[in-house]
């Protein structure tokens, strides 16, 4: 019931603006994992859609979500396909387990300083002699670290289970 209150009263809250969204992407990993999942509900359709597409730090953010009391409800948007925490959950011990934890965090951080960066030029808090100097000098560390992050994803299996379900078509588990 708390969780149906909580979603709902998120819902109802405005989008976050960009400068918002900015601050979020700079804050998320001292934040609770409750606090990114409220955060979460807050996104823009086009702000869900750059974690999409930055796949390394929205399934960064939305892992951090998973920690928290409302992993139940918590689905990542992939351009891959929707990712329940379960999955999430699953490629994080993955990571850690085959030594990418601090690969992948690099590229989340990675990703990250692109989105904020963008966001900062796009808005004129830089001026556009600073962010050609940036683009330019990130070009290659960023397709670096991509080819080194898609390498990581692509190396992933889903989780080897079986859903079940009760006779009423209740989730039991995976397993």
């Amino acid at each position: 019931m708390l969780t149906t209150l909580m979603l709902s009263a998120a819902l109802a809250q405005p989008t976050l603006s960009n400068d918002q969204f900015v601050g979020f992407m700079e804050s998320y990993r001292q934040l609770h994992p409750d606090q990114v999942t409220l955060a979460l509900t807050q996104l823009s359709a086009e702000q869900q859609q750059w974690l999409g597409i930055w796949n390394g730090l929205g399934s960064h953010i939305y892992t951090r979500a998973c920690h928290g009391s409302y992993a139940a409800q918590i689905v990542f948007p992939a351009a891959s396909g929707p990712q329940t925490c379960q999955h999430l959950l699953y490629y994080e011990a993955f990571n850690a387990n085959n030594g990418y934890a601090a690969g992948a965090i690099q590229y989340a951080d990675t990703q990250r300083m692109e989105i904020v960066n963008m966001m900062r030029c796009s808005s004129g808090q830089y001026d556009a002699a600073t962010c050609s100097a940036y683009m330019g000098a990130t070009q290659t560390y960023n397709q670096a670290t991509n080819d080194i992050g898609q390498s990581i994803v692509d190396s992933m299996a889903p989780p080897p289970c079986t859903a079940y379900y009760d006779q009423g078509g209740g989730y039991l588990g995976c397993w």
